[in-house]
Order: C-alpha cells, then structure tokens, then sequence
C-alpha cells in the first residue's frame, strides 16, 4: 500500500470517528431536550434563572445541538470523498451547506443571540456587576460566534463555486 493510500486511510477513519461522536452527540442532546417545555420556546432558556439547577444548560444544549446538527454532514460528506464516491460527497457537502446556513446564520441569531440579548432582560438585573458581567460576556462571546460562523460561509460559498464550476466535484480542500 502507498503512502498516499495510507494517508487517505488515516483521514478516513478519523472523518468516521468524528461522525460517530457528533452524529451520537446529536442524537442524546435532541433526546434528552426535545421534549423540555423550554425547547420551542426561547423565553424559556432563562426563566427562572439565576435558580436553574443548571443555571446555563438551556441555552447552551441549543447552542450545541444547532452546532453539532451540520458537523454530522460536513464529516459524512469527507468520508465519501475519502471513499471517492463523488455522488456522496457532493450531496453531504449540499447538506452541510444548507444546514449551515439554517441553523447557524438564521436560528442561531435570531433564535439563540436574540433570547440572550433581549428575553434575558425578562429575568436579569443589569443593576448588579455580576449579571452586567455574564450578560456581556455571554452576548460578546455569542456575536463573535456569529461573525465566525460568516467568515466560514463565504468559504462554503466559495467551495460550492468551486463545485459548480468542476461539475459537481468537490475537489481537493485545503484543509483534507
């Protein structure tokens, strides 16, 4: 076997670890939140904060549900490509995309940052330092998320082209 079949290999069988731990990671977080009177309704992330047995696990089991949902695609789609099963690669990678772009660039913002920036106010005193200090933080650390999650579509979008333009393969990545 040569060293590149080797490589491939390596990174294959890492990509499938990766999915097994997101696509598990996925799952238990959806099951164990889904039916929480707080999942649909983002008012609910806060209430009754600061006396939640859990004072952030709300918010943050959102957080990494949305987060985790297209890492799942995004490693099935380089297993294919590590497989060279073009047709795969491509329809994950299409996932991903659109996934991306749901849950990252339109609930997150406007689900997740807006009920820490305004449904919070509900139930937090900005009058005391120690609630001033986590709604700034939390909000500053939430936004530059956000500006990450950006940055990282127009590189997305920049793939896609790419595909577009190879008809509809995925080509090399540059971090493959």
């Amino acid at each position: 076997m040569n060293e590149a079949t080797q490589v491939k290999i390596t990174k294959c069988s890492e990509s499938m670890w990766k999915l097994t731990y997101f696509a598990t990671v996925e799952t238990w977080v959806l099951k164990i939140t889904y039916y929480e009177p707080w999942f649909g309704d983002s008012k609910g992330y806060f209430k009754d904060w600061p006396n939640q047995e859990l004072n952030f696990f709300r918010i943050g089991s959102i957080i990494l549900a949305l987060h985790d949902a297209s890492d799942v695609f995004l490693e099935a789609a380089k297993v294919f490509k590590y497989s060279e099963r073009e047709h795969g690669a491509s329809a994950c990678f299409g996932l991903f995309a659109i996934s991306w772009l749901v849950l990252r660039l339109i609930i997150f913002p406007f689900w997740v940052i807006k009920s820490s920036s305004y449904d919070v106010m509900e139930c937090l005193s900005l009058s005391e330092s120690y609630s001033k200090f986590l709604y700034y933080f939390l909000n500053t650390m939430l936004f530059m998320l956000l500006v990450f999650h950006v940055y990282w579509w127009v590189l997305i979008c920049s793939m896609i082209m790419r595909q577009w333009q190879n008809r509809g393969k995925v080509g090399e990545d540059i971090r493959s």
